[in-house]
C-alpha cells in the first residue's frame, strides 16, 4: 500500500533542486495549485562558505546524491545560479512572405526554428562570457515561448491568423555543454521529466511583478563573497554584481586583530547579537565602516551601470547581513546618486518570509528558520508553467533538440 497516496491525496509531487555557488537545495514538495499550499515532504541543504564555493562538479555530485532520495518519476524543477546557468528573456519577429495567408503549422515551425536559432546565434558570445566557458561550450538547455503576436496583436495560437509580421517572447537557459551532458545522464537514470530548467535570477524576475509596489524599488542581495543589484520588474536585464561580500568584514576584523577567520567570524556574530558592551559595539562599528563604505559605492556603481530612467525610492536588502547592528540607518546616511536615488532611498530588509508572503505561498508544517531566499524562489518557480502555450513549446523543445544536435557536431 503506498501510504504518500493515502495522506498526500489531491496533491501532486514536485522534486526541486537549487544549485548555487554558495547553497545547493533538493526538496520533495507536494503542491496544490489551487490555494498555492506546499508540504515539504523531504528536504536537504549543503551550505559552503568557502572562498571558492561549490563548483561543477560538486553540483552534479550533489544531484545525483540526493534525487536517489526522492522518489522516481516525478516532474522536476532545475535552479542554478550564475556561473551554472545563465537565462536571457527576449522578443524577436520575423517578416512573413505573404502577409495575407493564414499561418499553418509548418510555417509556425519554421518561425520557432528561425527565431530560436536567431536567438542562440546573438546570445552565445555574451553568454559565453558570463559562464566563462569557450562559445563552442555554450548549449541551449531550456526554452521557453510566451506571449505570441501577430502584428503586435496577442493571439492564444498564430495558427489561422493572417498578418505581416508573427513575434514572441523567448526565455532561454543556456548552460556549459559538459555540465549539461552530466545532468542529462542523471535524469535520463532517474526517469522523471524536467518541466523546468532556469538561472534563479529568471524565475526573480518572473515573480518579481507580484512584490512590486508604486514605487521604483531595488533588491540587493549580500551574499559571503559577492553583493548583487538589480530593479524589481526588470530583474533579468537589470542584474548587476560586484566583489564585496560579508567576508569583506570578517577579513579587516581578522587583520585588525591578527585572528583567524574563524575567530573573526565568532567575533562579529556575537556583535550581531547585541552581546558586547557599549565601547566595544563602538569599536566594531567604527571598524566596519570603511568596509560598509564600499558597499554603498558599489551600490551606487551597479546602478549607475544600468541606465534608469526613473528614480529609486526603495532599496530591499536581504542576504548574509540581515542581522548585522546599525547597517541600515549607516547606508541611509551614504551619499548616493542623485540622479538615480531618491536622497535618502529608504532601505529595509526583505527576507525569505516576507518573499512567501508577497508571493502568496502558504508552507505547511515547515520549520521557517530553515526557509532561504534561494528556496523559496526554487519553490515559486513551481507556479510558473503556463499551458496557454503548451502547444507551441512542444514544437520548441523538439526545435531546440534539432539545434542542439546540429550544433554538436560542429564541435
Amino acid at each position: 500500500m503506498n501510504l504518500t497516496r493515502i495522506f498526500y491525496k489531491n496533491w501532486k509531487p514536485v522534486f526541486c533542486f537549487f544549485g548555487g555557488f554558495n547553497e545547493i537545495i533538493a526538496s520533495l514538495v507536494f503542491i496544490n495549485t489551487d490555494n498555492k499550499k506546499l508540504k515539504i515532504k523531504k528536504y536537504y541543504q549543503i551550505i559552503n562558505n568557502d572562498e571558492d564555493g561549490f563548483g561543477e562538479k560538486d553540483i552534479i555530485d550533489a544531484l545525483a546524491h540526493l534525487i536517489k532520495k526522492i522518489s522516481k518519476k516525478i516532474p522536476l524543477l532545475l535552479c542554478f545560479e550564475q556561473p551554472f546557468a545563465k537565462s536571457t528573456k527576449a522578443r524577436f519577429s520575423v517578416v512573413r512572405d505573404n502577409p495575407l495567408s493564414p499561418i499553418d503549422k509548418e510555417e509556425l515551425e519554421n518561425a520557432i526554428l528561425n527565431l530560436a536559432w536567431r536567438l542562440y546565434d546573438k546570445e552565445r558570445i555574451f553568454v559565453s562570457q558570463k559562464l566563462k566557458i569557450s562559445e563552442w561550450d555554450v548549449v541551449l538547455a531550456d526554452s521557453k515561448i510566451s506571449d505570441p503576436r501577430i502584428d503586435d496583436r496577442k493571439v492564444l495560437n498564430p495558427i489561422g491568423f493572417s498578418g505581416k509580421s508573427l513575434s514572441f517572447c523567448l526565455e532561454n537557459t543556456y548552460l556549459n555543454y559538459l555540465f549539461w551532458e552530466n545532468v542529462k545522464d542523471i535524469l535520463e537514470r532517474w526517469g522523471g521529466e524536467l518541466i523546468f530548467c532556469a538561472e534563479k535570477n529568471l524565475i526573480f524576475d518572473k515573480i518579481s511583478s507580484l512584490i512590486e509596489g508604486k514605487e521604483r524599488i531595488a533588491f540587493v542581495e549580500i551574499t559571503s563573497r559577492s553583493t548583487s543589484a538589480a530593479v524589481l520588474g526588470n530583474y533579468l536585464n537589470s542584474y548587476r554584481s560586484f566583489d564585496w561580500g560579508s567576508i569583506n568584514l570578517i577579513k579587516s576584523l581578522s587583520q585588525r586583530l591578527g585572528i583567524s577567520l574563524e575567530q573573526a567570524e565568532e567575533l562579529k556574530t556575537i556583535y550581531s547579537q547585541g552581546a558586547l558592551s557599549e565601547a566595544a559595539h563602538e569599536w566594531f562599528k567604527k571598524l566596519f565602516e570603511k568596509e560598509l563604505r564600499l558597499l554603498a559605492q558599489g551600490i551606487n556603481l551597479a546602478f549607475k551601470d544600468m541606465g534608469l530612467n526613473e528614480k529609486i525610492s526603495h532599496i530591499y536588502l536581504t542576504g548574509d547581513l540581515a542581522e548585522l547592528p546599525d547597517l541600515i540607518p549607516f547606508l541611509e546616511n551614504q551619499k548616493w546618486n542623485a540622479a538615480i536615488f531618491v536622497d535618502p532611498p529608504k532601505i529595509q530588509f526583505y527576507d525569505a518570509l516576507q518573499l512567501m508572503k508577497d508571493l502568496n505561498l502558504e508552507l505547511i508544517d515547515f520549520n521557517e528558520k530553515k526557509l532561504s531566499i534561494n528556496f523559496v524562489i526554487n519553490l515559486a518557480a513551481i507556479f510558473l508553467g503556463d499551458n496557454k502555450y503548451q502547444a507551441m513549446n512542444k514544437i520548441l523543445k523538439r526545435r531546440i533538440k534539432w539545434l542542439n544536435q546540429n550544433l554538436l557536431k560542429k564541435r
